[in-house]
């Protein structure tokens, strides 16, 4: 039961400031389309797992059709973004870019409104790739600091991270059964894998599992 309270005192603030906008996702910009695609997806899925409220692909993608290339251009990139902020009857667009360097991932973002006004820009944001995780969850953990950063809430509001982070330490200092079994679960909600990636492990755990010993038979002498 403390578990699960703890979990929902974990994801209301960043609900609470997600529900009050509608985005637009532009699809990222990459440099080399598969890792760009699997980066998209999996910064999508983050979106969703922050509770922020998506226009659905479909809606998008029928208002981009008949750019070149199914995105805006460089050139005039604002304005298209405004307009596919109006058709999708979104409050924000959110156009990202995506570079994967080397030593770092790098990201741009900006946050168009259907005025028109740049609401935000990042530019070169850098995040340090996490060599001793596996690869998933260091995407993920990368991912979770680049919404963050993005401060998606209303303009001018913290972000959802921020929020989040001040109101963990209240339930372990509250007196219960243990500490540890009360603090333990919702970091672990975070950084659980994809649910793509949970049947393997399961299967894995599976086949590791030794078979139960036979029992001799009994034979009469």
């Amino acid at each position: 039961m403390t578990a699960r309270i703890v979990a929902v005192l974990w994801l209301c603030p960043a609900l609470a400031l997600a529900a009050e906008r509608r985005i637009a996702v532009h699809p990222m910009e990459v440099e080399t389309k598969r890792d760009g695609d699997q980066m998209a997806e999996a910064f999508e899925a983050e979106l969703a797992l922050q509770g922020v409220v998506l226009v659905g692909h479909d809606v998008t993608a029928a208002v981009l059709s008949k750019q070149k290339g199914k995105v805006c251009p460089a050139k005039g990139r604002e304005a298209c973004l405004a307009q596919l902020c109006k058709k999708t009857k979104a409050d924000v667009t959110l156009w990202t870019s995506f570079q994967p360097d080397k030593p770092v991932y790098t990201f741009d973002a900006m946050l168009v409104r259907c005025d028109g006004k740049v609401e935000r820009t990042l530019k070169g944001q850098e995040y340090e790739k996490e060599k001793k995780m596996l690869r998933l969850q260091g995407v993920r953990n990368v991912l979770k600091r680049f919404v963050a950063d993005l401060a998606l809430g209303p303009e001018g509001a913290a972000p959802a991270a921020a929020t989040t982070a001040a109101a963990e330490p209240a339930p372990a200092s509250k007196p219960g059964p243990s500490p540890t079994s009360a603090a333990q679960p919702a970091p672990a909600a975070r950084v659980d894998p994809a649910p793509a990636a949970r049947p393997a492990a399961t299967i894995a755990a599976v086949v590791a599992e030794p078979p139960p010993a036979e029992r001799p038979s009994r034979t009469n002498g």
